[in-house]
């Protein structure tokens, strides 16, 4: 991680750490890594740092200060692998291998935190992917607690045994909300026992006593290797006299060991010297067109702050001589019949008097011949055109090969108009079984429409649900009209009714997750093992016609949902469904995963035009789908920053606008009071 490097969805805080404070450990020589959460005090993102001490708790936090999440919402049922927003991460420097254990000093309102501990041999985690749930944490006071494998009540207490010693990666976030962090220590010492530590958490030396400003600049490139020389600078204020200078360096970083891999250990520089480093006489010779990686560590080895400060890692970009891709082609999707295309920009190296370029594309099946210009034109693309495509760009001194990129190829999987019969349109043949009696009648939005009255009426077809497994895309399209409100009715689902809205569509009376009145609640299951469940804002469910969209992809991205064309923002949070869809056995046309009783629920209402796709409808289709109906209404796609009066047109309004304000000034003191 570069120094510059932005934070967006995790912000990080590296650490200082002591090691073997007296009078803490009953155990010989043991390490100790200890670590107050909220240092340092100027955090952002999704950190925030409190000083006010919870009503009723016993005790006070250590140095007065502690964390929690600033947007207030835990993630209870999903793991923050799948929405990470409120994770933090820890940097430190194990001094050896070995089984460790970890302690922290909590306040809990609600009763659990997710932590991650990465590179050990054994997780132990008891959410498959290396998150361990400590639930049932004790309330009421800052108190220190063994972290547990799951619950405290009867589970095992969470060991871990570090596969290398140098730099290490640990992570804590809120399971639930009122869960407030302290500062935690991790020891070789199992035996510790978390009623002897202190209130007072240790003070932490100061870490900005790092190697700073070095040469090559950190993301330097078209960096000269021959005489070479990596400089830097010493820390500030270091709390004792730096004795060395450990420099590693290579062209791939290994998180762990930094002797592992092809990132090593090259130098040791005396703290007093010059601090400077010659390349060639260090490491040899060295490539062209690599990025290499180097960081600086600050030894100390007087008592009692015996330690490292690990420096921060550093990179730089030797002299290219290869092409340099420039952008890199982008996956398409199309309809069969369409022309998809891929383009690839790139320049000859760094230096204007390289060779010509080349170009030749590739799919699965090897090098496509004759493709050999910068684009790839496949016209009339069809389901056996379906696949990975990348370009390999040459010049006299190599290739470059670009990104892999998909041609997908779109399709309608299922259309049922419901005018008069339960057909299928679409040309699959997917022909709907009819449950109880459902009418149809002339009163839909589009011709006919399918009528449902709420005690056993439904269509179903089981051969249909069961295709859509493994899809990693899906678009649901339908008109419905409702005859009631304040309900729990639903009007599509993928199994059979069972309690849960994992797959499928329904009217909500009360949102469980948001607390909202007359919402519309959705969820899509994925392989990956994770449901996403989200639920609309209130007042969400009437009895006029309503175009319902769904659209997902397995990739990470939350579930969208568009009533008429707008797109509705959830009003609850879950875990990402990711992978391809699972466990969808059933579809249910005027069921929903409430309409358990088939005598007495399901659609009271209409039901018109019901599509579904394998792939995420955009909201330009979206929007033509809706107004090919309601042709009355309009839909702004908007989003142009242009478009001063929200009117989702650039026009002589938008220039005023912007002339009034041209000048305005809005400094203060100078021109505000």
């Amino acid at each position: 991680m570069t120094e510059d490097s932005e934070m967006k969805k995790v912000f990080i805080v590296i650490m200082a750490l002591c090691f073997a404070l007296s009078g803490l450990s009953g155990v010989a020589n043991a390490r100790e890594i200890w670590f107050e959460a909220e240092w340092p005090a100027t955090m952002a993102g999704p950190m925030e740092v409190r000083s006010t001490n919870p009503a009723g708790a016993t005790g006070t936090p250590s140095n007065g200060e502690y964390i929690l999440r600033n947007d207030g919402s835990g993630d209870s049922n999903g793991n923050p692998a799948g929405g990470g927003d409120n994770v933090w991460t820890y940097y430190f420097f194990a001094p050896a291998g070995g089984p460790y254990k970890i302690v922290w000093r909590t306040f809990v309102g609600s009763n659990s935190f997710w932590i991650k501990v990465h590179d050990v041999d054994t997780a132990q985690d008891n959410r498959g992917d290396g998150w361990i749930r400590n639930n049932d944490i004790p309330g009421g006071g800052w108190d220190w607690h063994d972290v547990f494998n799951d619950n405290m009540s009867g589970d095992p207490r969470y060991e871990f045994t570090l596969r290398h010693s140098g730099l290490q990666t640990v992570q804590i976030s809120h399971r639930e909300d009122g869960t407030l962090l302290d500062g935690f220590v991790i020891t070789d010492d199992l035996s510790l026992d978390p009623a002897t530590l202190p209130d007072v958490i240790p003070a932490v030396p100061n870490l900005l006593w790092k190697a700073q400003n070095p040469s090559p600049a950190n993301g330097a490139m078209g960096v000269e290797l021959t005489g070479t020389t990596l400089t830097w600078e010493a820390p500030t204020s270091p709390p004792e006299a730096i004795t060395r200078y450990d420099v590693y360096f290579g062209d791939i970083w290994m998180v762990g060991d930094p002797n592992e891999g092809n990132t090593y250990l090259v130098a040791s520089v005396a703290g007093d010297g010059t601090l400077e480093l010659d390349l060639d006489a260090a490491v040899g010779s060295l490539t062209n067109d690599l990025t290499y990686f180097w960081r600086v560590d600050a030894v100390i080895v007087a008592e009692p702050n015996s330690g490292v400060a690990t420096g921060n890692l550093w990179s730089f970009d030797s002299v290219k001589y290869k092409p340099i891709i420039t952008a890199q082609p982008a996956n398409a999707r199309v309809w069969a019949g369409e022309t998809a295309v891929f383009a690839v920009e790139a320049i000859s190296g760094e230096f204007d008097d390289r060779d010509a370029l080349s170009y030749r594309w590739h799919n699965s099946g090897g090098e496509i011949a004759g493709e050999t210009s910068s684009e790839l034109v496949i016209a009339n693309a069809q389901d056996a055109n379906a696949d990975d495509y990348y370009c390999v760009v040459s010049n006299g001194d190599g290739d470059r090969v670009s990104a892999a990129v998909k041609l997908i190829i779109k399709h309608l999987l299922g259309h049922w108009p419901f005018d008069d019969d339960p057909n299928d349109v679409s040309g699959n043949g997917w022909l709907l079984t009819a449950s109880g009696n459902p009418q149809f009648v002339g009163t839909g939005v589009i011709n006919g429409a399918a009528s449902l009255d709420g005690s056993g009426d439904f269509f179903s077809s089981a051969a249909f649900a069961n295709s859509l497994n493994g899809n990693d895309a899906l678009s649901v399209s339908m008109w419905i009209k409702s005859n009631v409100i304040g309900t729990d009715r639903g009007f599509l689902a993928f199994a059979d009714p069972s309690g849960n809205d994992q797959r499928g569509i329904r009217y909500d009376n009360a949102g469980a997750s948001s607390g909202g009145d007359d919402v519309i609640k959705y969820g899509v299951a994925g392989s990956n093992g994770e449901q996403q469940e989200l639920e609309t804002p209130s007042n969400m469910q009437v009895t006029e016609w309503q175009h319902i969209v769904l659209t997902w992809v397995g990739t990470g991205e939350d579930i969208k949902f568009y009533i008429n064309a707008r797109v509705i923002p959830p009003q609850s949070s879950d875990g990402q469904a990711t992978g391809g869809l699972d466990g969808y056995t059933n579809m249910h046309i005027g069921r929903g995963g409430k309409d358990e009783d088939v005598a007495t629920t399901g659609w009271d209402g209409l039901i018109d035009d019901v599509r579904i796709y394998d792939f995420p409808l955009d909201t330009l289709e979206i929007a033509v789908l809706y107004t090919d109906v309601m042709t009355d209404d309009s839909i702004c796609l908007g989003g142009d920053p242009l478009d001063l009066d929200g009117d989702c047109r650039i026009g002589v309004s938008d220039l005023a606008l912007f002339v009034a304000e041209y000048l305005d000034c809005n400094i203060v003191p100078d021109c505000k009071p």
